[in-house]
C-alpha cells in the first residue's frame, strides 16, 4: 500500500510538473508568436482609441496584480511580515513607476507584464527540480535568454527593430517578479551544491555566448550577408542596427554627441568633402528624408548619414518650437534643442552646413538665442544606439575571458560534485 502510494505521489508531482512547464513553453510561444503582429495591433488600437490608454491599462493590471499579492500573502501564508509588506509594496511601485516612465511610447509597458508573468511561471517549474535557493538564479537566467532572444527575433521581424533598452526591460522585469516571489516563499529547503551552483554556471555560458553573438551583428557585417542572401537585405535598414561601435564627443557648454568617427575624422572628412556631401544632402530635403535614409546608410557613407540626420533633429525642433507661443516653456526647450543641435553641426560638420541649403540664417540664430535656456545641456539622440564605452576589440576579449572562466568554474564545480556523491570511506 504505501509503494503505491508513493508510486501515485511521484505520478501527481511528474504530472504537474509538465503542466507548469508547458505554460512556460506556451507563454513563451505567445510572446514570441506575437511580434509580427504588435504593429497591426497597435495601428488598429490607436485608430479607435487614445494610445495612452495603453499605458493605463498596464499601469491598472500592475497595481491590481500588487494588491491582490499582498492579501494572497496576508492569509494565505505564513510568511507575513511588516518587512514582506514594505518589500512587496516597494517592489509595486517601482513596476507602476517603470510604466508611467514609458508613457511615451506606451506599448512597450506591455514588456513589464509580459516578463513579469514569465519569472513567476519559471520559478513554479524550476522549484520541484532545484530546491534551493539557486532556483531565483536560474530562473532569472532563462528570463535574460529569452528577453534576448524575444529581441534577436525582432531584429529579423520586417517593420520590428532591436533594441538594448528593451532587453533590460525584459530582464528587469523578470528579475523584479522573481524578487518579489522570493520574498514571499524565501529560499529553497536545501543546501546549495555543487550541482545546483553548475546549472547556474552552464546558463550564464549560455547568456554570456549569446550576448557575444549578438554585440557581433554590426551594420559592416550585415552588408556582407545582404549581399550574399538577398532575401536578407530588409535587415540593412539604417535604423535596424543591432550593435554599433563609435566615440562620444562632449562639447563644452553645448552638450554630448556621438559619432562613428574620431573627432579628428570629422574633421578630416568635413574638409575634404564638404562641398560633395552638401551636393548630396541638398537632393534630400524634408520631404524626401526617408529616402535618403533608404540610400545613404551609414555603411554606405557614415560622414554624410550623420550629418543629415543632425540636420533633420535640428530642424524638427525649429517646428516644434512654432507649436507653442513665444516664451512659453515649451517654445524656449525646443528653441534650446535646436540651437544645440546646429552648434554641433557647426562644430563638426561646419564647412558642409555652410556649403548646404540648410545653413540657418543670422536672424534664426539670433531668435533662438534669445529663447535660449542657458543651462540646458544636449545629449543628441543622433546614433544614440552606438557603443562608445568600450570598443569591439576589447569587448570581444572580455567575452571571451569571461566565457574561458565561467568553463574553468564549472569543471571544477564537476569535481565537486563527483567528490560530494562519493560515499563515505571510499577513496579513488
Amino acid at each position: 500500500e504505501w509503494n503505491r502510494r508513493q508510486r501515485q505521489m511521484c505520478i501527481r508531482d511528474s504530472s504537474s510538473a509538465t503542466r507548469r512547464w508547458i505554460a512556460v513553453v506556451a507563454w513563451i510561444a505567445l510572446v514570441y508568436t506575437t511580434i509580427p503582429f504588435v504593429r497591426v495591433l497597435q495601428t488598429w488600437f490607436t485608430a479607435r482609441w487614445d494610445r495612452m490608454l495603453i499605458g493605463y491599462a498596464v499601469t491598472a493590471v500592475l497595481v491590481i496584480v500588487a494588491v491582490t499579492v499582498l492579501f494572497a500573502v496576508r492569509r494565505l501564508t505564513s510568511r507575513w511580515s511588516l518587512a514582506t509588506a514594505i518589500w512587496l509594496v516597494g517592489i509595486a511601485a517601482v513596476y507602476t513607476w517603470w510604466a508611467s516612465s514609458l508613457w511615451r511610447v506606451p506599448e512597450v509597458a506591455v514588456h513589464l507584464l509580459e516578463y513579469g508573468v514569465l519569472g513567476v511561471l519559471l520559478y513554479r517549474a524550476l522549484r520541484p527540480q532545484v530546491r534551493d535557493s539557486t532556483v531565483y538564479v536560474v530562473a532569472a537566467l532563462i528570463g535574460v535568454f529569452v528577453g534576448t532572444v524575444d529581441e534577436v527575433i525582432q531584429w529579423i521581424t520586417p517593420r520590428r527593430f532591436f533594441d538594448f533598452r528593451d532587453i533590460f526591460l525584459n530582464c528587469g522585469s523578470c528579475a523584479l517578479a522573481l524578487v518579489a516571489v522570493w520574498k514571499i516563499e524565501g529560499p529553497g529547503p536545501q543546501l546549495v551544491t555543487a550541482r545546483s551552483l553548475r546549472r547556474v554556471v552552464r546558463l550564464a555560458i549560455a547568456v554570456v555566448a549569446l550576448f557575444a553573438l549578438v554585440l557581433s551583428v554590426t551594420p559592416t557585417r550585415v552588408q556582407r550577408w545582404a549581399e550574399r542572401f538577398p532575401g536578407v537585405s530588409f535587415l540593412k535598414s539604417p535604423d535596424n542596427e543591432m550593435a554599433e561601435y563609435g566615440h562620444r564627443h562632449v562639447i563644452p557648454g553645448v552638450g554630448r554627441i556621438k559619432s562613428r568617427f574620431t573627432v579628428e575624422q570629422l574633421r578630416a572628412e568635413d574638409a575634404a568633402r564638404a562641398d560633395e556631401v552638401a551636393a548630396i544632402l541638398d537632393r534630400y530635403p524634408g520631404d524626401r528624408y526617408g529616402k535618403f535614409l533608404k540610400d545613404y546608410p551609414p555603411q554606405r557613407d557614415a560622414f554624410a548619414h550623420e550629418a543629415r540626420v543632425h540636420i533633420f533633429g535640428r530642424d524638427h525642433h525649429l517646428r516644434r518650437q512654432t507649436e507653442y507661443p513665444d516664451g512659453s516653456q515649451d517654445s524656449r526647450h525646443h528653441a534650446s534643442v535646436a540651437l544645440r543641435q546646429h552648434q554641433m553641426l557647426e562644430k563638426f560638420f561646419g564647412n558642409t552646413l555652410r556649403a548646404s541649403r540648410y545653413a540657418l540664417p543670422a536672424t534664426t540664430i539670433d531668435g533662438l538665442e534669445r529663447q535660449m535656456l542657458p543651462d540646458l545641456l544636449w545629449d543628441s539622440w543622433t546614433s544614440r544606439h552606438l557603443i562608445t564605452r568600450i570598443s569591439e576589440r576589447a569587448l570581444r576579449i572580455v567575452l571571451i575571458i569571461t566565457l574561458l572562466g565561467l568553463a574553468v568554474v564549472d569543471l571544477a564545480l564537476g569535481r565537486r560534485g563527483r567528490r560530494e556523491a562519493r560515499p563515505e570511506g571510499v577513496r579513488t
